[in-house]
Parts: C-alpha cells; structure tokens; sequence
C-alpha cells in the first residue's frame, strides 16, 4: 500500500515567483529520478502549487499573504491524511509549514545555508526572509502555536 506524498510547491523569493532561490522548488517536481525515487519507496507523490500574488505589493505583504495560502495546503493535505513535503524558495514558509500542521510543539529540520535567527532589533539589512526560525524558535516562539488554530478550533 502506497501512502500520499504531498509535494507543496512555494516558489517565491522575497514573496515573488520563480526568482532566486524561488526557481528552485519547481525544478525539483519536474526532476523524473526523483519522482521515481519516491515511488519506488513506496509512495505515491503528487503535486500542488501555491499561488502568486499582487506583485506590486510590499515584501512584507506578499510573503505573509503567501504564507497564509501555504499553510491552507498544508493543513489541508494533513486532513487528508497525505504527508506534506513543501519544497520552498524562501525560508519564511517555515511559518507557513509549522501553522499548516498546527502542533503544539512542532519539529523542525531546517536545510539552509545560513541559520535565520535574525531578529528585527539586530538585522541591519531589512531582509524579512532571514527571520523565520527566529520567529518560530525564539522569545515569542512559545506563543505561537496558539495562533495556529483557526477561532473556532479553540
């Protein structure tokens, strides 16, 4: 028996598609050996991809809009009783991922050349997507979870 390996596709950099790193998560879908490879393990892949949205809104918006819609899939895929894989371009899906799968106390293996513990007070850049394990790991990490469950769920 075959169990479902939900491959959720984010590919956005800085909340835009198919640039940077964000061209990445879609070469890996259409990557036949390892499609195979996971079939061959006895699951059963199959593919969805998160949608775009406004361009012409600011970083912070996009990402966090995009976020939101990753975390419907996730959840989604969940309830269904599929394994969700999400190949990401950008590291704020974490949150996303983590608020899909709504645990208390959720584990993370994080696959990244730099660590993302940034936080507002200390990053000098202004780049958003080098906060997401801080945000999920932090201070205010603890208080998250709650935020994960939908109004009516609590």
């Amino acid at each position: 028996m075959s169990h479902e390996l939900r491959l959720i596709c984010w590919p956005f950099h800085r909340g835009l598609p198919n640039v940077g790193t964000g061209a990445g998560p879609l070469r890996l879908v259409d990557d036949e050996p390892l499609c195979s490879g996971i079939q061959e393990e006895g699951w059963r892949p199959s593919c969805e991809e998160v949608d775009a949205v406004d361009e012409s809104r600011a970083e912070i918006t996009r990402v966090m809009e995009l976020v939101c819609r990753l975390a419907g899939r996730v959840r989604r895929a969940v309830d269904e009783g599929a394994f969700p894989l999400v190949l990401a371009g950008g590291c704020n899906s974490s949150l996303g991922t983590a608020a899909g799968i709504a645990a208390d106390s959720p584990g993370i293996v994080w696959f990244d050349a730099h660590a993302d513990f940034d936080d507002p007070e200390e990053n000098l850049s202004g780049y958003f997507d080098v906060m997401g394990l801080a945000m999920l790991t932090g201070p205010s990490a603890k208080r998250f979870p709650a935020t994960w469950r939908s109004p009516s769920a609590t």
